[in-house]
């Protein structure tokens, strides 16, 4: 089944859509047909979309897996209509692990969003015009802090990396996160707030240090929010800060990690980190990269977290699911082949631990 052609109108499945597709596209076109079921989503997010497409999976998943295997069919997929944002240099929308695990032969795409993908580099991070921090909210912080160059180092302040986004689940809350220079060597200041959305009135925070080194340096865009359904508990709702260094990376013997996920929990006039990982990991079993040597095998994960249903010490544990893929030039892998991975991350009472048997890419 080839793909609508533009402009073509969507059907849905009832009598009166099977009718129109008899009658217009058939007809015109007997060499391919094509049947589009449109979802209409609570809301316009990416994440409403995605929720509404697993409640449709898992409720019509025997008709999909029959369509699907129809004698003749060229392609199934679920095309994921998210809008283009302005100003954005990548745009990057992370499917849900149980979405990207349904394996009944549907091809998951995302048309809007990878036709604006952009090089920039291989560790470049994006940011939308919704992270973009404004004047005001500079100013509040500014005063928290009692720091008075705080302000974009692009116009002589001391800020290198931030992003601040209004929280979904909190609207009238604005989430910020900056990273600034206050002179000392190798070293950056973080700090994380959330703030009146209207007033910029800080509600809570979090301070931190960042010690720089060979594979750890903050950059212009080291810093992203993950506003994702972290729902820990009934009155326990996590955001997180995403960092990536700019750095060129580890040596070959540590491998590569990247886009470090830390989840922060409000309470009261601060924010407590209660997980951390990296959510991309590399690792060279055979040569390496910054050798002139034509034999290589190594293996890659990406990983995604979504919120499991069972408890821990009084919070849901976290499920981290690795898509482990094996790469090798002028070698042969051997028994190593694609695959998905799991571990459960479980909350001790203050932090969620990785337990024993720790995966290679939890490291």
């Amino acid at each position: 089944m080839t793909p609508p052609p533009r402009g073509a109108p969507r059907g849905a499945l009832t009598r009166r859509s099977r009718r129109r597709l008899k009658r217009g596209l058939i007809e015109r076109d007997a060499q391919s047909a094509w049947l589009g079921v449109e979802l209409e989503p609570a809301g316009d997010t990416f994440p409403d979309q995605a929720e509404a497409v697993l409640a449709f999976l898992r409720r019509e998943r025997p008709e999909l897996e029959r369509l699907c295997a129809f004698p003749g069919l060229d392609e199934c997929v679920l095309d994921f209509a998210v809008d283009f944002v302005e100003g954005a240099s990548i745009l990057s929308l992370h499917l849900p692990a149980d979405l990207v695990e349904r394996n009944i032969g549907l091809n998951v795409i995302r048309l809007a969003t990878v036709l604006v993908a952009c090089l920039l580099s291989a560790t470049a991070f994006a940011q939308t015009r919704a992270d973009v921090c404004t004047p005001d909210v500079y100013e509040a912080v500014k005063q928290h802090l009692q720091i008075d160059r705080f302000a974009p180092r692009r116009g002589d302040g001391i800020v290198i990396a931030a992003a601040c986004r209004i929280w979904p689940h909190q609207p009238d809350s604005l989430l910020a996160a900056f990273a600034y220079d206050e002179g000392v060597e190798y070293e950056k200041r973080l700090i994380v707030l959330v703030l009146d959305a209207k007033t910029k009135r800080v509600i809570s925070s979090f301070r931190d240090v960042i010690g720089e080194d060979a594979v750890i340096e903050v950059g212009e865009h080291s810093l992203a929010l993950d506003t994702a359904r972290y729902q820990l508990g009934e009155q326990a709702r996590a955001f997180g800060v995403r960092f990536q260094s700019a750095a060129r990376g580890a040596s070959c013997g540590q491998g590569y990690w990247g886009n470090e996920l830390t989840l922060f929990l409000p309470e009261g006039s601060t924010l407590r980190p209660v997980a951390g990982l990296n959510l991309s990991f590399t690792r060279w079993l055979v040569g390496c990269p910054a050798t002139a040597l034509d034999r290589a095998l190594w293996e890659d994960a990406q990983l995604t977290v979504r919120v499991g249903t069972t408890r821990t010490n009084g919070l849901f544990d976290l499920i981290v699911t690795a898509s482990i893929g094996v790469a090798a030039e002028n070698v042969s892998p051997g028994r190593r082949k694609d695959r998905v991975e799991r571990h459960t991350l479980r909350y001790d009472g203050k932090v969620y631990t990785r337990g024993k048997a720790v995966p290679w890419w939890l490291y």
